[in-house]
């Protein structure tokens, strides 16, 4: 890899972040489910033709396909549900930098529990600052949500943060099985793919039971519907890149800013939408600086 592993992270952030944005534009026409399904067929298209004209060999240990599988399972189903539940719940100002902040500590975590890591001091420095950033960032851009929560009696308060704690551990354990594939089968394409189409299996199938209709369904965003589909393979597979090489204790916390991409993109896109305040600014300098400061402390990073 010609680029370092913390400009892999960042671009795969900026990816994931851009399909946010465009998924808030696809969405103002309605039809979501349907939206969803195209979506997720477009992923899965744009990176089963990456495969065809990248992968030599088809032939992968059958751990690391099971491996690769469960992290579909785990990251864009199971995890996905929980964040819909959370922001359903407690609301996007709480559920997003929970989820945010959860993910990145999750993983480190897991990185050293299962992995064998061991976070050097940047590192470690670098996750501090970036869930410090994040909460900072979305105090600073909706913070009266936030607030009300924290003012609910302790019963209340589990249980509107339980989902996104739970969503943010899913992501996590979904990283984790990522990397455990990668270093069995060290094909980020081959495994981007497969996890994105176990996720579009199992969505196409809980569409088909709960709401059949929405497979015959044409939403009127399918353009970009199918724009956030390419948007967000590309980052599953930047992601894939990262952490084919890299420490997941490196790239995770990396990976979480991305809600500071969604301000900052959304502020030019969606400027009639998104507001950006002061604390959203000085949350993503502390962010971005905290990604510096791994390098500068660490020397590679």
């Amino acid at each position: 890899m010609t680029l370092p592993i913390e400009v892999v992270a960042l671009l795969a952030a900026f990816a994931y972040a851009s399909s946010q944005v465009v998924s808030k534009l696809a969405t103002r026409h309605g039809d979501v489910m349907s939206g969803l399904v195209v979506s997720l067929v477009a992923g899965a298209a744009a990176l089963g033709v990456l495969c065809l004209a990248t992968v030599d060999s088809w032939r992968i240990p059958a751990s690391a396909v099971v491996l690769f599988v469960l992290a579909g399972v785990a990251g864009a189903g199971l995890g996905r549900l929980l964040m819909m539940r959370a922001v359903r719940d407690a609301g996007a100002s709480v559920a997003s930098p929970v989820l945010s902040s959860t993910q990145p500590v999750a993983a480190t975590g897991f990185a050293v529990a299962f992995l064998g890591e061991r976070p050097t001091a940047g590192r470690l420095s670098m996750l501090v600052l970036v869930v410090a950033g994040l909460w900072l960032s979305a105090r600073g851009g909706s913070a009266n949500r936030g607030i009300a929560v924290l003012h609910t009696g302790p019963v209340d308060l589990v249980r509107l943060l339980i989902w996104p704690v739970a969503a943010g551990a899913a992501l996590a354990t979904s990283d984790l099985l990522r990397k455990a594939a990668l270093d069995i089968h060290p094909d980020a394409a081959l495994g981007a793919f497969l996890g994105v189409a176990t996720a579009t299996l199992g969505w196409l199938l809980v569409t088909a039971v709960r709401e059949p209709g929405a497979l015959r369904r044409r939403p009127p965003a399918y353009g970009w519907f199918a724009l956030h589909g390419v948007l967000t393979a590309l980052a599953a597979f930047l992601l894939f890149l990262a952490l084919r090489v890299g420490d997941l204790s490196l790239v995770a916390p990396i990976i979480a800013a991305q809600p500071v991409f969604v301000v900052m993109i959304g502020a030019v896109v969606l400027r009639n939408l998104e507001a950006v305040r002061t604390g959203t600014v000085v949350g993503a300098l502390i962010v971005f600086g905290g990604i510096a400061t791994s390098s500068l402390i660490d020397g590679t990073g």
